[in-house]
C-alpha cells in the first residue's frame, strides 16, 4: 500500500485526490519512497513482541517545496498526538520513530499508510 502523504492544513480535497489518485506521476509529485514495508501478514506472527518494540518500514520522502506551499501549511505538526496501529493502540510521540511502517512526518506533512 503506498503511503497517504497528508500536507497540514492543505485541504481535505486535494488530500482525497491525492489518495484517489494510484499513477505513479502524481504520487511521484509528492513523494518519493526509498526501502520496503513489511505486509501485515509477515508481522502477525510476533504480534506480541512488536507490539512493545515497533514495527519500521520504508522512508518517505515528501516534495516540501511542492505540497508545503500554502502558508498554513508552515504551521508545525501538533505535539500532543499519539498513534493508533494495528499492534499498539496507544503510541506516545517519543515512540514515533519505532512505527515508521504507519506513520512518519517530514517537515510539516504527516505521511500514514
Amino acid at each position: 500500500m503506498k503511503p497517504f502523504v497528508i500536507p497540514l492544513l492543505l485541504g481535505a480535497a486535494l488530500a482525497q485526490a491525492c489518495r484517489a489518485a494510484d499513477s505513479p506521476p502524481i504520487t511521484s509529485l509528492l513523494f518519493t519512497q526509498s526501502g520496503t514495508d513489511p505486509t501485515y501478514d509477515s508481522i502477525k506472527i510476533s504480534i506480541a513482541q512488536k507490539a512493545k518494540v515497533g514495527v519500521t518500514g520504508s522512508k518517505v520522502h515528501v516534495n516540501r517545496q511542492l505540497v508545503e506551499t500554502l502558508p498554513e501549511a508552515k504551521r508545525p505538526i501538533a505535539e500532543n498526538i499519539k498513534l493508533h496501529t494495528l499492534l499498539n493502540t496507544s503510541i506516545g510521540r517519543h515512540d514515533f520513530g519505532k512505527w515508521s511502517r504507519w506513520y512518519q512526518e517530514d517537515g510539516h506533512t504527516q505521511a500514514i499508510w
